[in-house]
């Protein structure tokens, strides 16, 4: 009987962790306006998907999300690289279950890829009866990752010619895989107070996205900028936003329009800051939502 009621509140638990990320990827696409993103006003500068998309594609991935947490708890007890190592197989699964539904559009990968390491180290947190919160999920994700990344870039000259290693043997970006292995620092330094402290006064969830999604564009260098547009652009777009940002936090809606229709117009997308977005509504439900 008792054993019943532990796989009970694991399950509970495991769907409940699963709500909070698709949740997460949903608030993001509906948050209105967002530069070059798809929102509920426009696709931005995307022709091969719109809201609709990014609705199918985010129910698609919550039993995956659920099967993170519950292979976290699994092997809480085995070293954090190991975790890892399945969460990238299931991550597959996940991407596999996105193209299904979204007839090969890429509109999750990189969020499948954040989110999934969170919910896995949400799944160790739990396994090994510690308080769930940001830092302490943070600080797994940091354990879980941060071997098998400093691998990945110290064998880059192995590595496929893809854009990601490109970016990082021209610039030395490492996008993602970056943030996840130092524990998010964009989404810690700015994207989460930022958006916790706009809630917090009240602001609309669009208004607090909108304005927490610049402000994620300049604390990182979003690599899917770059591939649809150059480096320098890039850097450009980045230093503008900082001055908009310092000379008015609080944007005013027809700015962020007039970014967006800027945005589309030159075909430029900054997904990966869109991503970060998710990750900071992820974290903010972990928070505010405390569970047992």
């Amino acid at each position: 009987m008792v054993k019943q009621r532990e796989e009970g509140f694991k399950i509970q638990f495991s769907d409940r962790i699963a709500e909070f990320a698709t949740r997460a990827l949903l608030y993001e696409v509906s948050v209105t306006p967002k530069p070059g993103l798809v929102d509920r006003a426009n696709a931005g500068s995307h022709q091969d998907m719109d809201f609709y998309t990014f609705l199918n594609s985010a129910v698609s991935l919550t039993p995956y999300f659920c099967e993170m947490v519950e292979t976290g708890i699994l092997l809480s007890s085995a070293k954090p690289e190991e975790t890892f190592f399945e969460l990238q197989e299931i991550g597959k699964a996940a991407e596999a279950a996105m193209y299904r539904v979204t007839k090969n559009v890429n509109t999750h990968k990189g969020a499948i890829f954040s989110l999934g390491i969170l919910c896995g180290a949400a799944g160790r947190v739990r396994g090994n009866g510690k308080e769930l919160c940001p830092e302490a999920l943070i600080e797994e994700c940091i354990h879980m990752t941060k071997v098998p990344m400093e691998y990945f870039f110290e064998s880059m000259g192995d590595k496929p010619d893809t854009a990601g290693c490109r970016f990082y043997r021209k610039y030395g970006i490492k996008g993602i895989r970056g943030e996840v292995m130092t524990g998010f620092p964009s989404v810690r330094k700015e994207g989460l107070p930022v958006l916790e402290g706009l809630l917090d006064k009240g602001y609309s969830f669009d208004r607090a996205g909108s304005i927490t999604l610049l402000h994620l564009i300049t604390a990182t260098v979003d690599t899917n900028l770059i591939t649809r547009s150059d480096y320098l652009t890039c850097m450009r777009i980045r230093k503008r936003l900082q001055k908009l940002i310092s000379g008015n936090q609080i944007l005013s809606t027809a700015i962020i329009e007039a970014l967006d229709e800027e945005f589309i117009r030159n075909n430029i997308s900054p997904g990966g800051s869109a991503d970060l977005l998710a990750v900071s509504w992820f974290l903010h439900f972990i928070k505010s939502e405390r569970m047992e």
